[in-house]
């Protein structure tokens, strides 16, 4: 080369470096060995350009080998678009073999990726796996009485199906879906012969066999003409239950049974032969509501009614009565569990606190204050039953009168009266100031105008004696005689005997007109039926039995007389 060679093979390489280093697309240009040699391959990027023997990858996946041409002294990287595509290189220089390894695809459709190298893209496609179709289910040979079965339909998410049997006796429950599904199918009853079909979805079929009706069973053997009755079609029985029977005729040797029943029916004769009686026993019924069961015996109905237990309600106490002031009450009332009832008042006065209810229970109630000086009533009903509520008036200012004054009265005493005069509604109490005389106790209070029965005793004594009976503060004074003086008395008969068994007996006391007496005993075993009275009588006396083997004696000792009783064993 001439002297100018060197310069011109140095304007050539500086303008080598410039087209390389713009990056177009002549390779040969970098190719030289000078340009190596001045340059690392590492700093050097030039275009590239990406193939493969077939950018159609199967759904089953796999490795694929993506060719990279470029120059010797080229640098090139590359990346994976999509990330079922994996590289095994992701960068190099010059030209090379990169493996891609692409991953199944479980999805029915196709799906596409790419794979780039410096600027250059390459792109993939890949298959989708399809929708295969297959069935599984039960063993499809089903009985002659027809059943339901399933059918399970495996294939990928997002495929659809339909149904479609051969024969209209095989029924799916539903005939499209789509993806894997589990299908309920009925196979309807066969009254011919064997026969089969089949659940087709798709490509793919199911079979279902069904087997023949059976024969029908041979007639049976006439049995001996048998009639049967009932003594009673049906029984009815309370609340409480109870006891029955039913009575069955029949010819010698023909049988029979009884079938149907209920919990609270124990049947005790469940067959039998000819005549026979059926025994049962019907429980209480707890309930409100009535209930019936219908027993077939020898092919004859049976009907048992039961009532249910009544909704009787009753109501305690019946009355209550209330002073002027008012206060609080209350009712208890009693009835079955769930009987309801309401409780009214017909007076605004008398306020119900417990309007409703059931079952049993108490039912309060208010009665305000009478301002009012008249008693008044009100009811309250509960269930039909009527509790009566009684109040007193206001109080008004009571004068009482006594009359008479005094009363006088012989030995012998006897019934009488006082009169107490008052006005309605006013009350007062009698009381007496000693043991002889006697209120009755029907007399000892009361209200308004009323006469006021007593009784004075027998005064046994000489000496006369005085009391009171006093009636709201007012005074009746009592003068009662003495017995008269230089009374004499004597017994007959002296003595009686008695034996061991006992008895009644009698002794007559003598007596003047006028003159008292008392008969005691001095022994338990001897009780005086008339311990005191006046004038001649007669003393009746009652003697146990004798309770030992001994002899006994007791005495009635009448006003300082004795009579003897003597009591004697049995030998």
């Amino acid at each position: 080369m001439d002297a100018g060679q060197p310069y011109a093979r140095g304007i050539v390489s500086a303008l080598g470096v410039v087209v390389c280093a713009l990056g177009t697309v002549v390779l040969a240009a970098c190719g030289s060995t000078s340009a190596t040699d001045i340059t690392t391959p590492g700093a050097v990027r030039c275009a590239a350009t990406v193939s493969a023997p077939s950018t159609v990858v199967p759904a089953s996946g796999g490795p694929v080998s993506v060719t990279v041409s470029a120059a010797r002294d080229c640098t090139w990287s590359a990346e994976s678009q999509a990330s079922w595509l994996k590289l095994a290189t992701t960068s190099g220089q010059g030209t090379a073999t990169i493996s891609v390894n692409a991953a199944t695809n479980d999805a029915a459709s196709a799906r596409s990726g790419s794979v780039t190298v410096n600027d250059q893209r390459l792109d993939f496609n890949q298959e989708g796996r399809g929708c295969s179709i297959s069935l599984s289910g039960p063993d499809g040979a089903v009985a002659a009485a027809g059943v339901s079965q399933s059918l399970t339909i495996t294939t990928l998410s997002g495929c659809p199906w339909t149904i479609a049997p051969s024969a209209p006796w095989v029924v799916p429950e539903v005939t499209s879906g789509s993806g894997t599904a589990t299908v309920a199918y009925v196979v309807q009853p066969n009254a011919g012969g064997a026969r089969e079909a089949t659940l087709a979805v798709g490509a793919a079929t199911f079979l279902v066999s069904q087997a023949a009706a059976p024969a029908p069973a041979p007639a049976p053997v006439p049995a001996p003409a048998c009639t049967f009755t009932l003594s009673a079609a049906s029984a009815d029985f309370p609340a409480t239950g109870g006891q029955g029977a039913v009575g069955v005729a029949s010819q010698a040797g023909c049988g029979w049974s009884v079938s149907g029943g209920a919990s609270w029916v124990t049947i005790k004769v469940t067959g039998g032969s000819g005549d026979g009686n059926v025994t049962y026993t019907v429980d209480a019924n707890t309930s409100l509501t009535a209930r019936q069961v219908t027993l077939t015996i020898a092919g004859r109905a049976y009907t048992i009614t039961q009532q249910g237990i009544s909704c009787a309600i009753t109501i305690a106490p019946p009355s209550q009565s209330f002073a002027a002031s008012g206060g609080n009450g209350a009712i208890q009332v009693t009835a079955p569990g769930g009987c309801a009832w309401t409780a009214t008042s017909n007076a605004a006065w008398v306020q119900v606190g417990t309007p409703t209810g059931s079952g049993p229970g108490p039912v309060t109630y208010l009665v305000q204050e009478n301002t009012a000086t008249a008693p008044r009533t009100a009811a309250i009903t509960i269930g039909g039953q009527t509790h009566t509520v009684s109040q007193a008036g206001a109080a008004l200012p009571c004068t009482y009168d006594v009359t008479p004054a005094s009363r006088t009265f012989t030995a012998s005493g006897g019934p009488s009266t006082v009169h107490v005069a008052t006005g309605t509604g006013c009350t007062w109490t009698a009381v007496s100031s000693v043991p002889w005389i006697t209120i009755a106790p029907s007399a000892a209070a009361g209200s308004g105008t009323a006469d006021i029965a007593y009784t004075v005793g027998i005064n046994t004594s000489t000496t006369s004696r005085s009391g009171t009976v006093t009636v709201a503060g007012k005074v009746q004074t009592i003068t009662q005689d003495g017995s008269p003086a230089g009374c004499t008395y004597t017994l007959s008969p002296g003595q009686r005997t008695f034996d061991r068994p006992g008895g009644t007996g009698t002794v007559t006391v003598t007596t003047g007109a006028g003159c008292t007496w008392t008969a005691v005993s001095s022994a338990t075993f001897v009780t005086v039926l008339t311990p005191v009275g006046v004038g001649t009588a007669d003393i009746t006396y009652v003697v146990d039995m004798g309770m030992g083997n001994v002899d006994r004696t007791a005495t009635i000792t009448v006003n300082g007389q004795v009579h003897t009783i003597r009591q004697v064993r049995m030998n």
